[in-house]
């Protein structure tokens, strides 16, 4: 739904349910989140050494996180404001976890508006979300409150990256002109990287005891 201002919360039901189409718990977005949390748990998340074991949960399962971490692409999809709103979710800790969600199986999330609250310019919501099997079988559900802000634009960088991308295409256009500036460029980019500090500089660090 589309709101222009923050209030107009105010004309959004209790009851409200907003409900995803049925997707299937990819092998790339598993891979994607074990790499970005770290977690390689070698029974039920590392796919190489999972088939080693058998795990009670019966396979490559979702943890908690990564269930809930499906369903956030949506906080941004159920509303849309034409001011620049900024979305804060509270309540993670709250999951519940009724049965395991594999790899390659397939689920469906829906939201729940059960209670909203409207100040000023600012709205604080309860959703419920819930994530189901193909056949309804419950997953898992919590509930997230949800405080939308307006927000305020920084007033330096839009002229900035102009400017910049006016830079760029200029040299693009010039770039005889421009060479000595992007080989200094160049050389300066080159000597930070692969600066170190001298041994008895007070920033560089012992190597032994």
């Amino acid at each position: 739904m589309h709101f222009k201002k923050i209030p107009d919360i105010c004309n959004l039901p209790v009851g409200f349910c907003w409900q995803s189409r049925l997707m299937v718990v990819s092998f790339f977005r598993f891979i994607l989140f074990a790499i970005a949390t770290g977690d390689w748990n070698k029974v039920h998340i590392n796919p190489f050494t999972a088939w080693r074991y058998r795990s009670n949960l019966k396979g490559l399962t979702c943890c908690g996180d990564l269930v809930l971490a499906l369903t956030k692409p949506s906080i941004h999809k159920i509303l849309s404001f034409a001011e620049d709103t900024e979305i804060i979710a509270l309540g993670y800790s709250s999951v519940e976890l009724k049965q395991p969600l594999h790899l390659g199986m397939c689920y469906q999330y829906s939201y729940t508006l059960m209670h909203r609250v409207v100040k000023r310019s600012r709205a604080y919501c309860d959703w419920l979300i819930e994530v189901k099997t193909e056949k309804g079988e419950l997953i898992a559900s919590s509930t997230w409150r949800m405080f939308y802000s307006p927000v305020e634009r920084r007033q330096f960088v839009q002229p900035t990256l102009k400017k910049l991308l006016d830079t760029i295409t200029e040299i693009y256009r010039h770039p005889v002109e421009y060479s000595f500036l992007l080989l200094f460029a160049l050389a300066l980019s080159y000597s930070c990287l692969t600066y170190q500090p001298p041994c008895d500089s007070p920033y560089a660090f012992p190597l032994g005891p």
